[in-house]
């Protein structure tokens, strides 16, 4: 990946920075992954009744 290519991806996705160039996560920084964002909205979403 060009450094352009990773600059633009940092852009669009500021919350992944740190994830994207490194693999590491820094959530009381805010850098997280896709999949702990999925696993925070999960957890947001109250269970279906009925």
């Amino acid at each position: 990946m060009r450094t352009s290519e990773l600059e633009a991806l940092h852009a669009l996705f500021p919350e992944y920075k740190v994830w994207l160039s490194t693999g590491d996560e820094f959530p009381e920084a805010g850098q997280i992954s896709p999949m702990t964002k999925r696993e925070q909205q999960n957890y947001k979403t109250p269970p279906k009744v009925g």
